[in-house]
């Protein structure tokens, strides 16, 4: 799915992928329930453009179209935008809350924003800005919980997170 506007092309992707289990290739293919939707989108880099709110509202109208699979969504990428932007709010509206805080409620880590020959950061907690995330499901949070205990580090000024589950919805 490609998103244009008029600040440039955003690129999100979107992709039906499964988990094999052990040596049951035959039965993992036959099982839906071991299939997932794969989304990863980079928003605007400024909260406060209108821009990344209608990134934010297409990027939700994309995965939608996921939802008459009824299958498990994890969505990951650089929102560039914190817990208070209009991005997460729309998040929130359509399903998403933060799964960090409850896979790891006392994680209370800080992340430099000091980046050499880059322009001054605008984003109000530069902490939360790059996520990964997914739609709630009962075995893709049991494997998002495996999956958090280690955080990995990107090539941005924030690191690992997880940040949205979307609640499941009839499709």
């Amino acid at each position: 799915v490609l998103l244009r506007y008029s600040v440039g092309n955003k690129i999100c992707l979107i992709q039906e992928l499964q988990m094999l289990r052990g040596d049951k290739k035959e039965e993992n293919n036959n099982n839906k329930k071991n299939h997932f939707i794969a989304a990863t989108t980079h928003l605007h880099w400024n909260p406060r453009s209108p821009h990344q709110e209608q990134q934010a509202k297409e990027l939700i109208s994309a995965l939608s179209n996921q939802q008459q699979q009824q299958l498990p969504i994890i969505l990951g990428g650089d929102f560039n935008s914190s817990p208070s932007s209009p991005c997460y709010h729309h998040l929130h509206q359509a399903g998403f809350h933060n799964l960090e805080l409850s896979t790891h409620p006392d994680n209370k880590k800080t992340f430099t924003t000091h980046v050499p020959r880059s322009c001054q950061m605008k984003i109000p907690d530069a902490r939360r800005v790059g996520r990964i995330g997914e739609r709630e499901g009962e075995e893709v949070e049991e494997e998002a919980e495996v999956l958090l205990q280690n955080p990995v580090d990107v090539d941005h000024v924030f690191v690992k997170g997880v940040n949205w589950v979307e609640e499941g919805k009839e499709g």
